[in-house]
């Protein structure tokens, strides 16, 4: 084979496992300092930003539309689900959904607060509460469901 065949499947294989995903997404989405914050925090709405206990406190306290992503690196469901979150992050009626990712391996802390077991995790919270969960979930229709339910607090 030749070398253009061998990059092709390379590049192939390496999305559908996901490991490619980060070439075809654009940085700025995926962006935060070490803290787990944002350049920006006020424009964390539309984005992925990693896990902070303030930052989270504080969107809570705000009552702002949240989706919390449980996610491992090493999680085919979690890889799966990230392109979907980010794609439904940039719909204009879904841009004030603010998505913070907990790191599954090294924040067992905010895991157990609340009360996540598994990785692939999605949370859902409205005015400060917690109204839906889905666990594994990768069907695009049932994540963006709840996006919806995150802004309205009810399944409707």
């Amino acid at each position: 084979m030749n070398l253009s065949r061998h990059l092709v499947i390379a590049t192939i294989i390496g999305v559908t496992v996901g490991v490619g995903i980060g070439f075809f997404l654009p940085q700025n989405l995926l962006d935060s300092d070490r803290s787990g914050r944002s350049a920006l925090e006020s424009e964390s709405a539309g984005r992925i930003v990693d896990f902070d206990e303030e930052h989270f406190q504080s969107l809570l306290a705000q009552g702002e539309p949240l989706i919390i992503h449980a996610h491992a690196d090493w999680c085919a469901f979690c890889r799966a689900q990230e392109p979907t979150l980010i794609s439904l992050s940039q719909q204009t009626e879904l841009q004030g959904v603010h998505i913070l990712r907990i790191n599954y391996d090294r924040q067992r802390d905010a895991l157990a607060q609340l009360s996540i077991s598994n990785q692939s995790t999605l949370l859902a919270f409205h005015a400060g509460e917690e109204v839906d969960r889905l666990i594994g979930e990768t069907d695009p229709q049932r994540i963006q469901r709840l996006f919806e339910i995150s802004q309205s607090g009810t399944d409707s």
